[in-house]
């Protein structure tokens, strides 16, 4: 996704830089403003945001999905722009990104082994995933369609 969002970035207006900065900088305060919350709540106050952040699970400035995100707000420029870049497949990028890949990789992250069947989790809504041959087979499926399309739009975009 870096790659995307870089060759974008060659590609843009400036205007189209701006909005894009806007956006991550609009992020970043997001961020900033969860960790200043933490930190204010923190029963290490009085230590600083760093050992506030540390304590947290996702102290990520910039993680996979803040990436989709960025990279969905530019499929979306494309397409209000008619750019000819723009390719269906971009629809609802992000939300297909995060259930066909994060939802899966984090789900897999807590996964533990039966010893003969594969992988059993249990998600969100309480169902039991078995990470089998066959799900591992769709998992890499979708990896790859994803990988396709990145290879194609930096193809297509020169």
């Amino acid at each position: 996704m870096k790659l995307i969002i870089s060759k974008y970035l060659d590609l843009a207006t400036e205007d189209e830089k701006n909005s894009l900065d806007r956006y991550v900088e609009k992020q970043g305060r997001d961020f900033y403003n969860k960790i200043s919350k933490v930190h204010q709540n923190s029963t290490s106050a009085s230590e600083g945001y760093l050992k506030a952040v540390l304590e947290q699970e996702r102290a990520y400035v910039m993680d996979s999905d803040k990436l989709a995100r960025v990279v969905n707000k530019i499929f979306k420029m494309l397409k209000s722009s008619n750019d000819d870049k723009y390719d269906e497949r971009y629809d609802n990028f992000v939300d297909n990104y995060r259930s066909n890949i994060l939802k899966e990789r984090n789900l897999l992250a807590h996964a533990k082994t039966d010893g003969v069947h594969g992988f059993k989790i249990e998600n969100q809504d309480g169902r039991i995933i078995t990470y089998d041959s066959v799900k591992c087979n769709e998992i890499r499926g979708n990896i790859n369609r994803y990988n396709n399309l990145f290879e194609e739009t930096l193809h297509k975009w020169g």
